[in-house]
């Protein structure tokens, strides 16, 4: 051991060149035995070049030997804590909590330093999806630390809400973001250096109904784009797609995603991927959500935490669901719900949501009747109608299960969330359904408003199902010149979308009129590539390059190559031009 410290003190005195100081940092932590505060500021610094060229392991690793050679406890525990949350953004969850075990017997009774610990540990909870397990000590430290610092108590205390907000218990969500903006932004606009806790703030107001949740998250865009990348951004794509602000959300969601992937932090990747999967949903692009899904689902796997992987299993079950994947569907949900905890309803509606519109869209109506009512008990304190929009699904199950008084109750509380709430997209489907409970020609006009409200919102999934149901009563009414048009329309987007249940209504409707259309085919890909094969295949036909994708999907570009081979071989294709014509991906063909 001796030779080798002298070899390593050799070694750094030989790394005089400023492009070897990372070099020159690790041979003289390598030569060190007991705490020296140059070295660990020398080690400090390579973490923050690691950081900004993408070296997240290296960032941790770095922070971590540095922690071990600070020689006083603040300091030391402060190096720990944040090399504990570098490793937990790498995946390294485990060996994070045993940093945080030492950096918490460090901070002793420093206020500072154990509010930076709780805080990470509260983000773990979140990720184990044990948040109800530190809601009371999170409430109670914030207590304590917030006449010494106000910022400090406001970051804790704002990780509470995902307790209540896991039980849809709106109004407890309510009461900790209000504390958590009186101690962090109390004249009420985001604060510069902590824009969460308003974008905590406007996500409560949204579901309970207040207009100035969506006046608050427009305002915390040019806030969070202040910021690194640090969730902050996803969080508010979130709530900007609850409100139909979808533009801007895509913007917030892009940035983090981008971020996420520069520099490696596959935790923040997959948050971002999964709000990104639920917007496009919205906007009609299921193939692009299920690119997304996929993603999002290895990462969690590889993090190996249950709620997590539930939460990436429900949202490839609502992907599949649009895509009309009945069977896939059925298997994601139950993973899903086998591993979220049981006060996780967050979760659990999510999936019966996705379980119901599958069945809708299969036709089995009795089966989407009793999942979306189990979604639409659980959710009865959310008073925005475009969080999970069960309501207007619901109605018409009802009513293709003749249940038509029923069906008016839950349009009933739907129109009232509309009222308050002003959403578009939520009218035009309400519209829907009243059209579908209206007797005789009384329905037609309340079909030509929902086309109508449906102009106003891009969500051509939805026209598409307006379109769709008018058809079907044009065509009940006799009016068979007159429903082929929306049949047509309809079917036209939903084989765009790939969603071949509803395509298949569709196809059905039209074969009933005597017009011919060519057979639902499933899209070519689906159910014949792997998920690394798709994910592959997708992003090719997007026009990424092999280097591209690489960097993308964590493989060598050989690897990369040889896949896209395998995926030649399964289409039949044998060039990038032809896989971009049969996947209808975004890039231009070339000449």
């Amino acid at each position: 051991p001796g030779e080798r410290w002298k070899v390593h003190a050799a070694l750094a005195d030989a790394c005089t060149s400023p492009k070897d100081a990372d070099r020159r940092a690790w041979h003289l932590a390598c030569a060190t035995v007991g705490p020296d505060e140059q070295v660990a500021v020398a080690l400090v610094e390579t973490a923050d070049r690691a950081r900004r060229r993408g070296g997240i392991v290296a960032q941790a690793t770095a922070l971590e030997r540095a922690a071990e050679l600070t020689g006083a406890a603040r300091p030391r525990a402060e190096r720990m804590c944040a090399a504990a949350t570098i490793w937990s953004a790498a995946g390294a969850l485990d060996h994070s909590e045993a940093l945080l075990d030492q950096a918490e017997t460090l901070a002793g009774d420093d206020i500072a330093a154990r509010i930076q610990v709780l805080g990470e540990r509260a983000y773990h909870a979140v990720l184990r999806g044990r948040t109800g397990d530190v809601f009371d000590v999170l409430v109670a430290e914030a207590a304590g630390a917030g006449p010494q610092d106000r910022l400090a108590a406001g970051r804790i205390l704002s990780l509470a809400m995902n307790a209540p907000l896991a039980r849809w218990d709106v109004a407890a969500t309510l009461e900790v973001c209000e504390k958590v903006m009186a101690l962090t932004a109390p004249d009420g606009h985001p604060d510069p250096g902590f824009p969460k806790g308003a974008v905590r703030m406007a996500l409560a107001r949204v579901l309970a109904g207040q207009a100035a949740g969506a006046e608050l998250a427009r305002e915390c865009v040019a806030v969070c784009e202040r910021h690194v990348p640090n969730g902050a951004c996803a969080e508010l794509a979130e709530v900007l797609t609850y409100v139909e602000e979808y533009a801007l959300a895509r913007r917030m969601v892009e940035r983090d995603v981008a971020g996420a992937r520069a520099v490696g932090d596959i935790a923040l990747l997959g948050y971002g991927l999964r709000r990104r999967a639920q917007l496009e949903i919205r906007l009609g692009r299921p193939l692009m959500a299920y690119s997304d899904a996929l993603e999002c689902a290895g990462i969690a796997d590889a993090m190996a935490q249950p709620t997590t992987i539930a939460a990436s299993r429900a949202t490839l079950a609502l992907v599949t669901a649009v895509l009309g994947r009945a069977d896939d569907c059925a298997a994601h949900a139950e993973e899903a719900l086998r591993l979220c905890p049981d006060d996780d309803l967050e979760t659990g509606v999510r999936v019966r949501y996705a379980l119901g519109l599958v069945a809708l869209a299969g036709g089995r109506a009795a089966d989407a009747v009793d999942e979306l009512r189990r979604a639409d008990a659980a959710m009865r304190a959310v008073v925005e109608p475009a969080v999970v929009p069960v309501a207007a699904d619901l109605a018409e199950a009802l009513v293709r299960r003749g249940r038509p008084a029923e069906a008016r109750r839950v349009l009933d509380r739907l129109d009232a969330g509309v009222a308050t709430t002003g959403r578009r997209g939520r009218r035009a489907a309400a519209l829907r359904c009243r059209a579908l409970l209206a007797r005789g020609a009384a329905a037609g006009p309340l079909f030509a408003a929902a086309l109508e409200a449906h102009d106003d919102v891009d969500e051509p999934l939805e026209r598409a199902r307006t379109l769709l149901c008018q058809g079907q009563w044009l065509r009940r009414s006799r009016r068979r010149k007159d429903a082929s048009a929306p049949l047509a329309a309809a079917l036209a987007t939903f084989e765009t979308a790939d969603s071949a249940l509803w395509a298949q209504q569709a196809r059905h409707e039209l074969t009933v009129l005597g017009l011919r259309t060519l057979p639902s085919a499933e899209h070519p890909g689906l159910g014949v590539l792997t998920p690394q094969e798709w994910r592959i295949a997708w992003a090719a036909a997007q026009g990424r390059t092999s280097r591209e994708i690489a960097a993308e999907v964590l493989l060598s570009v050989r690897t990369v190559d040889y896949h896209l081979g395998n995926v030649y071989r399964k289409l039949g294709v044998s060039s990038r031009r032809a896989l971009i014509r049969q996947l209808g991906g975004s890039a231009e063909l070339p000449a």
